[in-house]
């Protein structure tokens, strides 16, 4: 399954296929990255993000984009 959402400068792009699954976010300020490897998280959710199960990381990235929405232009 793919989802691609995008607005303006921001794109998320949610990849899922059985046990793979996969999250790259782009904003007008931040280049085309893994949702792991971009500058809006810390080691520490990097850390997290390694260990969770596919449900525990779509949530994780809905909560980065959600606390970030000014970034992602959903205010």
């Amino acid at each position: 399954m793919e989802f691609i959402y995008t607005l303006k400068d921001c794109c998320v792009e949610l990849f899922v296929d059985g046990c793979y699954f996969d999250c790259v976010i782009k904003t007008g300020d931040i280049p085309r990255s893994h949702v792991a490897q971009n500058p809006l998280v810390n080691i520490y959710f990097k850390e997290r993000f390694a260990r969770a199960i596919n449900l525990e990381r779509i949530d994780m990235a809905v909560d980065l984009i959600k606390n970030n929405a000014d970034i992602f232009l959903l205010n």
